[in-house]
């Protein structure tokens, strides 16, 4: 009988090769699935980055287009700011409007602690400037009146909207919540540190109106009280990517207020949540009053960042808080305002 020992050595050798074409094949497969990869990376970053820049393109002829048409100063009769007339092309000769107005209310839960909001709704009746008179970034601002003749607003719209009805009323929505809720952490300041460092926000609410001029009929604004701008002087000091400008550094209340609403909202929403992009009309300015004492703030339009990113576009989340606490210097009112030992 024949020794079997070569034919299990060729199917030995036989398998070995096998065995090596085997895994060639996989490392080959590996590497074209990691070149597919790649290139199906490639073209979406190039699509994102053709998207934003369209975006872009779109924002800067929208901005563009709006500087062109601004009206400049106050309605007449508006306060004292408003002895300067709006340009001769802006009037109150538009349609008066109904639709609906959302409040938001902010309380602490008597379980958990935890910050909870209510809205509450209530039919409005407004007439909008046929100007806008400023715009920023993301949006643009009119002036407004009620029938009683009493009511004078600021009503701020997307420079770039959604065609999408709900998805308008949601990015308003947002906005208004985190204005309730920067608020809310201005009001605890205030109480904390007692009236050397008087902060409050102008309160924010979503109006829906009917309208036959608009795309679907319908148009969404924030609406906000208007602040007549001769009370004071304007002032910036963070942005919405924590970046602290120099007044900002200097102001000591501000500085505080942002600290203090980290601590103050990490406690409420149960995640690292901050108030940015703090702006104002204060009504007192100089170089007298950098000192906390010598300022009344009445700040608007917050950024609220959170560590997940809840509170739409301004978000820029927890990379935006650790840039504000990686600049931040505490001080007496940080100590004052219990919030010194709060860290990210």
């Amino acid at each position: 009988m024949a020794s079997t020992e070569p034919l299990q050595r060729l199917e030995r050798l036989t398998l070995r090769l096998l065995h090596k074409r085997l895994e060639q094949a996989q490392s080959e497969h590996s590497q074209l699935k990691e070149a597919v990869r790649s290139e199906v990376n490639e073209m979406l970053e190039k699509q994102r980055a053709d998207k934003l820049r369209r975006k872009l393109q779109q924002l800067t002829r929208a901005t563009a287009d709006l500087d062109g048409r601004l009206c400049y100063g106050a309605p007449p009769g508006w306060g004292n700011g408003g002895s300067a007339s709006c340009s001769a092309d802006g009037d109150w000769s538009s349609a008066w409007l109904s639709g609906t107005e959302v409040s938001y209310t902010v309380q602490r839960s008597s379980g958990d602690g935890r910050l909870e909001m209510t809205h509450s709704k209530c039919t409005i009746e407004l007439q909008i400037y046929t100007k806008p008179f400023a715009h920023g970034g993301m949006r643009q601002a009119f002036y407004a009146r009620d029938k009683s003749g009493v009511g004078r607003y600021v009503l701020k719209r997307a420079l770039l909207e959604s065609s999408k009805l709900e998805k308008r009323v949601r990015e308003m929505h947002r906005d208004a919540e985190a204005t309730a809720l920067s608020q809310q952490a201005a009001l605890a300041y205030t109480q904390a540190v007692g009236e050397d460092a008087p902060i409050s926000y102008l309160p924010a609410s979503v109006v829906i109106l009917r309208s036959s001029a608009e795309p679907g009929g319908t148009a969404v604004y924030i609406k906000e009280p208007w602040l007549d701008p001769a009370g004071g002087r304007w002032l910036k000091w963070t942005r919405n990517d924590g970046h602290i400008f120099p007044e900002g550094k200097l102001d000591a209340t501000i500085q505080s207020f942002t600290h203090f609403s980290l601590h103050f909202l990490r406690q409420g929403l149960g995640c690292d949540a901050i108030v940015l992009d703090a702006q104002a009309s204060c009504e007192r300015d100089g170089v007298e009053a950098l000192s906390p004492s010598k300022r009344q703030y009445t700040l608007t339009d917050p950024a609220l960042c959170t560590a997940d990113k809840r509170f739409g576009r301004a978000d820029l989340g927890s990379e935006a808080i650790k840039t504000y606490m990686a600049a931040h210097t505490c001080g007496p009112l940080c100590s004052k305002a219990g919030c010194q030992g709060t860290r990210v």
